[in-house]
């Protein structure tokens, strides 16, 4: 018990530590690409040999397009298999990737774990998050993912472009023990959103009385119905929805590390009005189980209240760069050897 009780405070402070340093001036999008090699090949450095033959796959791998968000082995090297140097190089990735309100959101999700942990401690346990790394940093290809329960957080790379999605986020319970809710953001910008809306708004965009049971880009799902468009398009909204319509969606380019952040914020409102569409189902008002879709012709964001308002899963999809499928012809002509 008291070794657990180590490790668990050793995630929890490092990733504190990590995610509350003073915020830097957002480096050049190549400088950024250039700090996540350097961190992951720090990371790799520090690996045992049978630590990095778990930690590391060809780039070519069909783990490459394989991914979850529930409890179970998975592919990749666990933090219960890290010691403490080790672990704090697996957290400076996470650091050199995200912004500190994205890694937040990945410490919260984590604190959860803990807290699921102490209920359940056979099911759940936040040592149980893999690091996996497709090719080699040191080449010009080559990708990350960072996944357990209610976590999936996914990163390529060809040298000169870069795709992070599929990003599944979950919450359950919805807060951490000190309040912190690694989903409030996004369910406080939703409502926003929903409360500029008109009567007349609001039924165009309600597909359902209720919410349904899971969000529909769950693994291995057909994500034809989110390429649909449909519900309420951004062209029918008033300025202030459109506005709100605006910042939930910067919301989410908003996690990623500055020159990411920009070229993504950039990339989802290029879309044009008529593309963009709010999707939503279920409750009014956040005490009741809700859902929420922001679909554009080449991603979806879905928001969905599982069981109860306390269990929430929201994942993000882009048609066109999910696992790295934009970099699919550059990796072809990649050597498929790199490990």
């Amino acid at each position: 018990m008291k070794s657990r009780l180590v490790a668990l405070g050793a995630v929890g402070l490092l990733m504190l530590g990590a995610c509350l340093r003073p915020t830097q001036p957002a480096p050049a999008a190549s400088n950024a690409s250039t700090t996540i090699r350097a961190a992951t090949q720090a990371w790799l450095a520090s690996l045992r040999a049978e630590q990095s033959n778990l930690a590391r796959v060809a780039i070519d791998a069909e783990e490459r397009t394989r991914w979850a968000f529930v409890p179970g082995e998975r592919a990749g090297l666990r933090l219960s298999q890290m010691d403490a140097a080790q672990r704090s190089q697996a957290l400076a990735i996470i650091t050199a990737l995200l912004s500190v309100e994205g890694a937040r959101q990945v410490q919260g999700v984590i604190e959860l774990e803990a807290l699921l942990h102490s209920k359940s401690p056979g099911s759940y346990d936040p040592d149980w998050y893999d690091w996996l790394v497709f090719g080699d940093p040191a080449q010009g290809s080559f990708g990350l993912r960072i996944e357990g329960h209610h976590l999936s957080v996914q990163w390529m790379t060809n040298g000169k472009e870069a795709s992070f999605t599929p990003w599944f986020v979950g919450a359950a319970p919805f807060q951490t023990a000190n309040g912190y809710a690694p989903l409030g953001r996004e369910r406080e910008l939703g409502f926003a959103l929903w409360n500029q809306l008109s009567e007349s708004e609001r039924a165009a965009a309600r597909i359902a009385a209720d919410a349904p049971g899971d969000v529909t880009g769950i693994p291995g799902a057909d994500l034809s119905v989110l390429k649909q468009r449909r519900g309420l398009s951004m062209d029918r909204m008033s300025p202030a929805a459109k506005a709100a319509f605006r910042a939930l969606l910067e919301q989410h380019a908003l996690r990623l590390q500055g020159p990411f952040a920009q070229e993504e914020r950039q990339r989802l409102l290029a879309e044009g009005e008529e593309e963009l569409c709010l999707i939503w189902a279920g409750s009014d008002a956040p005490e009741g189980r809700h859902y929420w879709c922001l679909r554009g012709s080449f991603f979806a964001i879905e928001f969905d209240c599982t069981s109860s308002t306390d269990h929430v899963h929201h994942v993000w999809h882009d048609f066109e760069r999910d696992h790295g499928n934009a970099l699919r012809a550059h990796l072809a002509a990649q050597p498929h050897t790199t490990r």
